[in-house]
């Protein structure tokens, strides 16, 4: 890693991008910023930032801002700092990540290859990453560090502002290599060169007023952030409505149950992967519920201080409002994946992914310009053959031939 200025490219410049970009060049890095659909505002005016952290900021302009690859296909980078949305049904990850990543041609420009930081949502999702673009044959990064962001941040106006509340937190840590050795809980131990990358990304992000905390088990803080991302977010995009209406005294009593039931099947899920009390604790619960409860106007909450802005809407719900795809799979789908492997029954998630998965493949076909994959046919639901694994008492009505979707 370079001893002189830092540079980072942030592939993401939306809400999230924005706020890491700003808290990242104040603490010390050169931001190159990849802008597509907002290239032309925040080139010209930049964005504002309006936070009860920060203040507000106006017009905050990275160092450079570029539309793609071609732009940067000359630089190395010390970080790629990647904010976008995790949609793997629609684009692999390294798929987009991979044309912005210099390809070295000797041992000096190997030494130079980033660190990837993913600060995304959703379990699982840094494996492809890493066998993709480390543990490869022909490697184009050198690393992975992984990033729960605990954050209630969205666009305005047209999306020349940015807005969050007081709550601003990013746990990281490495997400080492799948053949790493393990702590004997199962934790992987990432090398020297790993850790002094994440170390020293951590000093810049502190130093730039980040209210976060570094993690060895970032596997089991990403499942924590499930809790909320699949419970709140789930409920909110059923209902289409922000996390305030969810949580006024009119409605706290029909809601909570609900979303404490799906955060309970996430983390029982957890549990048949193997990922105990010492990592997950079943309190992780309560403490998703305390952060959302900071922005309930109800009275047991009122002598707390707002974390989420009052009309802050979970990325799940904003994306299917504007027709988007959505980050489904990594936030619910691969927990009903994981779930129907270790035979454990999910019946409210199983019904948020079903109820907004045609909205997903509606979204998904339309970013492919109307057209599913190339070669792909429609499916008759006769030739499907998807077996039950739940724990269903004898006589329940399900079928056991071999075809069964549940």
């Amino acid at each position: 890693m370079s001893s002189d200025t830092i540079d980072i490219l942030c592939i993401g410049s939306g809400a999230l991008g924005t706020v890491y970009g700003h808290i990242l060049e104040r603490g010390g890095a050169r931001i190159t910023a990849v802008a597509r659909s907002n290239y032309e505002s925040m080139s010209r005016d930049g964005i504002t930032i309006n936070s009860p952290i920060v203040g507000r900021v106006e017009g905050w302009k990275p160092y450079k801002v570029v539309r793609g690859p071609e732009e940067v296909q000359d630089q190395f980078f010390d970080y790629v700092v990647c904010t976008f949305k995790c949609t793997p049904d629609l684009t692999p990850t390294s798929e987009i990540i991979r044309p912005f990543l210099r390809k070295p041609s000797n041992d000096e420009e190997r030494s130079r290859l980033p660190t990837i930081v993913t600060v995304q949502n959703g379990i699982g999702i840094e494996a492809e990453v890493r066998t993709s673009l480390v543990d490869c044959a022909e490697p184009v990064a050198k690393g992975i560090i992984s990033a729960v962001a605990w954050i209630g941040a969205n666009l305005k106006e047209n999306g020349t502002v940015v807005e969050y509340g007081s709550l601003e937190k990013l746990e990281m840590g490495v997400f080492a290599s799948l053949d790493a050795p393990t702590t004997d809980n199962g934790i992987r131990i990432p090398s020297d060169q790993e850790q002094a990358s994440l170390d020293h990304f951590f000093g810049l992000y502190k130093r730039g007023g980040g209210g976060g905390l570094l993690s060895d088990d970032i596997e089991a803080v990403r499942w924590k952030k499930v809790l909320w991302n699949a419970g709140w977010g789930g409920l909110c995009s059923l209902a289409r409505q922000p996390v305030a209406a969810m949580i006024t005294e009119s409605t706290l009593h029909h809601t909570v149950g609900v979303v404490r039931r799906t955060m309970l099947e996430i983390l029982f899920v957890a549990r048949a992967c193997g990922i105990g009390e010492d990592r997950f604790p079943a309190a992780a619960v309560d403490a998703a519920f305390e952060i959302t409860g900071n922005s309930a106007h109800v009275a047991q909450f009122a002598d707390i201080q707002s974390n989420l802005s009052g009309d802050f809407k979970p990325s799940i719900l904003l994306d299917l409002e504007n027709g988007r795809p959505m980050e489904l799979y990594p936030i619910i789908g691969a927990v009903v994946e994981k779930a129907r492997l270790h035979n454990v029954d999910t019946p409210r998630l199983d019904m948020i992914l079903a109820a907004l998965w045609p909205s997903q493949v509606e979204a998904i076909t339309r970013a492919r310009g109307g057209k599913d994959k190339a070669g792909q046919v429609g499916v008759q639901y006769s030739s499907l053959n998807a077996v039950s694994k739940g724990a269903w008492s004898a006589g329940a009505p399900v079928p056991r031939d071999g075809r069964n979707l549940i």
